[in-house]
């Protein structure tokens, strides 16, 4: 028995050796992710009620748990009632900053309401998930059905259905044909 225990205990301590030198052999500088995921698609739901649909070529995850999505992202928004798409976003680039729980888009930014066919396009977009919030104070376009809006700054709902442009440089009306 005196003999197991004592295998047992040395055992024991060349496992604990062993462990605590792989975890010397990682750098601390490493400044990658510590998560790597392609191809993949996330479902957020609400009471079991499809709530968003998020799918990207690339999704890494940071030391500091900031969430980044290098090659873009590409996101369904559904309604809270009908459990149906309502509202698309894409852009180039996005972070999530995981302490402040919010999303910074870059690149070609495009929000869009399926129901109105409005359509945002800016080069930066901030959302808000809590909120149910999109925000922005670069220049915008919007296209509805017969006008382009343009300006300086922007906020609305999540699912693009109302919105406010802040500093409104003029629109143009068109007729399609």
């Amino acid at each position: 028995m005196s003999r197991f225990l004592y295998f047992l205990i040395l055992h024991l301590v060349l496992l604990g050796c062993s462990l605590d030198q792989n975890i010397e052999s990682i750098p601390e500088d490493y400044d990658g992710p510590v998560i790597e995921m392609y191809n993949s698609m996330t479902s957020y739901s609400d009471n079991s009620k499809l709530r968003l649909k998020l799918n990207s070529n690339e999704y890494f995850v940071h030391k500091n748990e900031d969430e980044e999505y290098p090659k873009g992202l590409f996101m369904e928004i559904y309604s809270t009632k009908e459990n149906k798409l309502i509202a698309t976003f894409v852009s180039n680039h996005v972070i999530k900053f995981y302490k402040d729980n919010f999303y910074k888009a870059t690149g070609n930014v495009i929000l869009t309401n399926l129901e109105t066919n409005d359509v945002l396009n800016t080069e930066e977009l901030l959302w808000y998930p809590e909120k149910e919030k999109f925000f922005t104070d670069k220049f915008i376009t919007i296209k509805t059905d017969n006008e382009l809006h343009r300006g300086e700054g922007m906020e609305s709902n999540q699912d693009f259905s109302s919105y406010r442009i802040i500093k409104p440089m003029g629109s143009i009306q068109f007729e399609e044909e």
